[in-house]
């Protein structure tokens, strides 16, 4: 309850203490409840049934849809407010950003400087000798080719991948690239019968740190997953252009706030749906202790909603015991 409150009061926060300004913002905290809470998809008119529903909010339909199409929503300063929420972002001491880059292909034949011809470092210059230092060593070949010759050189790393301790047979090199006209570091991963190169231009990486932050992609797309079709993004019943970005904001912040408030628990949710092998929680754990905490009567004390009226209890013992 107390996790909610020191996550919903700074946003509110971006609201103005007049009277229609402490509506909004509580409006703006109980909505994105309502989109946690799984009781249902989050299109506008569900969550306004929510509101009425689950948190005995009286409001007007209309009312409720012109506050979802404004165009004051303070979205910058909430989302640098949300960024603020987070505890120490880092991993490694450094800001790891996974982007789901859809311009540049990223299987095939032409991926942009990993198909090039790699070339080993240019021998060490001797003393006195004329000309020009060479920029590039021996060609070696392509990463395909190269994969063919060094897979006897492979050695057994101990990486976490996908929640798991796992070894992998990895080979690592720096070169040269023309492409990218600077020094690489590439990365062999083999399997039984294929294998994957990764490059990084950050020669300070381990081979571990290279691997387990290439595994990291994987969240990208358990992202879009919880967004659309847990949260329920896909589906914004809009018409207003307004109101269709204020919908995705919403469904967006919903999320990221998910997963503060999971990385703030004391101690990991339990697993409902057990899951053979995994012993992590998932995103429906959280949303389901973050229900309880909504639900819980004295909430309204640390969240004051813009009506007194009293939470049906019948629907939140229901809603406890489907969540």
């Amino acid at each position: 309850m107390f996790i909610l409150r020191d996550l919903l009061s700074p946003l509110q926060s971006h609201f103005s203490e007049t009277t229609l300004g402490k509506e909004r913002a509580s409006l703006f905290a109980y909505t994105l409840l309502s989109i946690i809470v799984p009781f249902t998809s989050s299109i506008s008119s569900n969550l306004w049934r929510s509101l009425e529903t689950l948190f005995g909010i009286n409001i007007k339909r209309k009312r409720f849809y012109t506050f979802m199409a404004s165009t004051k929503l303070p979205w910058q300063g909430l989302w640098k407010t949300t960024w603020n929420l987070v505890d120490n972002p880092e991993t490694d001491d450094r800001l790891l950003i996974a982007l789901d880059d859809f311009i540049n292909p990223k299987v095939g034949k032409k991926i942009f400087g990993c198909n090039s011809v790699l070339y080993d470092l240019p021998e060490t210059r001797q003393s006195g000798q004329r000309g020009r230092p060479r920029k590039y060593g021996q060609r070696l070949g392509s990463a395909t080719e190269m994969a063919k010759c060094i897979r006897h050189e492979a050695a057994e790393y101990q990486v976490t991948l996908y929640g798991k301790q796992r070894t992998v047979l990895a080979h690592e090199r720096i070169v040269m690239l023309k492409s990218l006209k600077c020094k690489v570091r590439v990365v062999w991963v083999f399997r039984k019968t294929q294998w994957i190169a990764l490059f990084s231009t950050d020669l300070s990486l381990s081979v571990t740190q290279m691997i387990e932050f290439y595994g990291a992609r994987w969240k990208i797309e358990s992202g879009f997953k919880e967004l659309k079709q847990d949260i329920g993004s896909q589906k914004s019943q809009c018409r207003n252009a307004h109101s269709v970005t204020n919908h995705l904001n919403f469904c967006m912040m919903a999320s990221t706030l998910t997963w503060i408030y999971a990385d703030r628990l004391k101690a990991d949710p339990e697993r409902r749906h057990k899951v053979k092998g995994r012993a992590s929680f998932a995103f429906s754990d959280v949303r389901r202790i973050i229900t309880e905490a909504a639900l819980n009567p004295d909430f309204n004390h640390v969240c004051p909603k813009p009506s007194n009226s009293p939470i049906n209890p019948l629907i939140a013992v229901l809603l406890r015991m489907v969540a």
